[in-house]
């Protein structure tokens, strides 16, 4: 391996390590508790190091909300995949976004703290953006079993990552986020079903 390369992982493996260490933080302390020296700290590197990846604390939180974003789509997609009928894929995509919606680290960073340090349109941008593929194809598969009408694939996609992001919201803010999960699965499976 050529010391390029060499540099490349180590600066590769330094970047993955700061991501994980301020999802850890961000989790547990949120974004304005949590600060560089305390991310820096948690990995024994400097203020330097961190700087040499991320400009600022907030582009450090934009990739970690961009982790769990693209942790969660990685999740659904292989859940999509397990199933071979389109309603069987369907709603075991949906089962695996509510499982995920459960995870406290996912509801502090992604549902929590995301709208404020972001803004709400970046956010729900970003909300859209990772979701929106798999539910067009989810329902382009569905029309095409006769489980779903023909319709506007692109307009009926966003209304119904529209309607999820509502969902991740109140399962986060649920004084019980298992029982609001399990009726949300049921509204949400009647939903597509009227579609």
């Amino acid at each position: 391996m050529s010391e390029k390369n060499r540099r490349q992982e180590y600066a590769e493996t330094t970047r993955q390590a700061l991501l994980a260490a301020a999802r850890d933080l961000f989790a547990r302390d949120g974004y304005a508790e949590t600060s560089i020296d305390d991310i820096a700290r948690h990995e024994r590197l400097t203020k330097g190091a961190l700087y040499h990846h991320f400009k600022n604390k907030k582009e450090l939180f934009e990739a970690v909300v961009d982790d769990c974003l693209g942790a969660m789509a990685a999740k659904v997609a292989a859940a999509f995949q397990q199933a071979a009928d389109p309603w069987d894929r369907a709603i075991t995509a949906l089962d695996a976004f509510l499982d995920g919606c459960l995870d406290p680290d996912y509801q502090r960073i992604v549902i929590q703290e995301a709208p404020a340090v972001l803004g709400w349109g970046a956010w729900r941008e970003k909300e859209q953006r990772s979701g929106m593929a798999l539910v067009t194809a989810l329902l382009e598969d569905l029309a095409a079993a006769g489980h779903i009408r023909r319709q506007p694939v692109e307009l009926a996609g966003r209304i119904l990552v529209a309607a999820i992001m509502e969902v991740a919201l109140a399962i986060t803010h649920s004084a019980d986020p298992a029982a609001t999960r399990q009726d949300a699965r049921r509204i949400l499976e009647r939903m597509i079903h009227a579609l």
